[in-house]
């Protein structure tokens, strides 16, 4: 935590939110702290080890960030393995889970549903992209049709069984996977 209280030392920064939480596998909680600033930034501050990572936190007119506190929050540990994020939008939300791979942030997973109001009434839909294990759906519901569900994951190369996230995104888009 001494890195993130640094961090904020000579800022304008205030702590929301802070919490312990094994981001990257190794069984060591890193030290996680959602701070927010005056001029409505947000950012998430993670201490691996020595080093001090930064993912920013989505703040907006629909994802305020709250005043700064008298007391800071309390303090507690989490076993997710993850930081989780949830996002309003205009008829919907948007929700991202963050890790550590190889000493960075990396986005690990994204869902996100919503609706679109057209003249034939509201459509639904929902996306779920898991980075971790190359999968990905979407479900489309139209209004009085039948939901129309596709889901995807990564095929092996050929010769190897490492995913050919490649050819998964040709043919996806309607092209040769093989080329």
């Amino acid at each position: 935590m001494h890195a993130i209280e640094a961090r904020l030392g000579a800022t304008h920064l205030h702590v929301v939110d802070w919490w312990a939480d094994d981001l990257d596998g190794d069984h060591v909680p890193e030290s996680i702290a959602f701070v927010c600033g005056d001029d409505d930034a947000g950012f998430f501050l993670v201490q691996h080890g020595n080093d001090l990572l930064e993912a920013p936190a989505e703040i907006d007119g629909r994802n305020s960030c709250p005043e700064a506190s008298s007391t800071p929050p309390s303090w507690r540990v989490v076993k997710s393995g993850v930081i989780s994020e949830n996002v309003n939008v205009h008829h919907g939300h948007i929700s991202y889970s963050i890790a550590i791979l190889d000493g960075r942030l990396v986005l690990v997973r994204e869902d996100n549903d919503g609706i679109d109001v057209g003249p034939d009434g509201a459509t639904n839909e929902e996306n779920h992209v898991n980075y971790d294990d190359l999968t990905w759906s979407q479900r489309i519901q139209p209004p009085n049709k039948r939901a129309k569900q596709t889901s995807r994951a990564a095929r092996p190369r050929h010769g190897s069984g490492a995913p050919d996230v490649e050819a998964d995104r040709r043919e996806h888009a309607g092209g040769d996977p093989h080329r």
